[in-house]
């Protein structure tokens, strides 16, 4: 009883905030149209950062209801950018969830990344290492360069985020509002992290489902010294 009654409980404070979805896409067109048919009906507003795409990706957002925005120099952390300026010039919501558009992460599971902002969390981390299909989806290079990140990020920042190159996050406002993303590729999420840690705010971590990506992926194996090197800069300037 006691746990249907928190359930209920979190349902009614969700109901009571806006919540915003943000996507940074770079030619998506084969995962976007997925992603957008699973966001959650408590959602209040999707926004698609269209990063120069040469596909259908913003055609689709659009067909979907999604604010598209524009970015047009390539790079994950510069299409998140985007999205803050879009924030900072008068878009307001309690709550906002980033994810990928490339179907990797199960947007019917947001409400597991929502919760926790309800109960006080400032940031929330999706953990794909949960996951009991991990492996079969990450080659051992890509699997075990991740665990070295996150083992080196909670030596550096003292916090455990289990995950931190996890494409599934939740933010607060006071995080949104503090936040300094420098980023402009795939270092964005030891960004994102780093910020977490230098503002001493409450991080939330909850088990995610992850699967393959539909479309061609971006990732590169050099862009894993990007992002240490990320974790070892901002460190450094803090």
């Amino acid at each position: 009883m006691k746990n249907k009654d928190h359930e209920e409980n979190v349902g009614e404070i969700i109901k009571k905030k806006k919540v915003a979805v943000v996507i940074p896409c770079l030619n998506e067109e084969k995962g976007i149209k997925k992603v957008l048919k699973k966001i959650p009906p408590f959602v209040d507003k999707v926004i698609v950062v269209d990063n120069n795409s040469t596909d259908n990706t913003a055609k689709i957002a659009k067909e979907s209801n999604a604010v598209v925005l524009f970015e047009g120099k390539k790079g994950k952390g510069n299409a998140f950018n985007q999205f803050m300026k879009y924030y900072s010039n008068g878009f307001d919501a309690d709550f906002v969830v980033m994810l990928d558009g490339d179907d990797t992460y199960d947007a019917r599971e947001m409400k597991k990344i929502v919760e926790p902002l309800c109960n006080g969390s400032q940031v929330v981390v999706g953990n794909r290492f949960a996951s009991d299909n991990i492996k079969g989806i990450m080659s051992d290079q890509t699997y075990w360069g991740n665990k070295f990140l996150t083992t080196m990020a909670k030596l550096l920042y003292g916090k455990d985020p289990k995950d931190v190159c996890t494409g599934y996050w939740g933010f607060s406002k006071e995080f949104l509002n503090k936040a300094k993303i420098k980023a402009e590729g795939f270092d964005l999420e030891a960004n994102l992290f780093a910020e977490v840690a230098r503002n001493k705010l409450n991080l939330g971590v909850v088990p995610i489902n992850y699967r393959s990506r539909v479309g061609e992926s971006k990732l590169k194996y050099s862009h894993g010294f990007l992002i240490m090197w990320r974790l070892l800069r901002n460190k450094i300037s803090s």
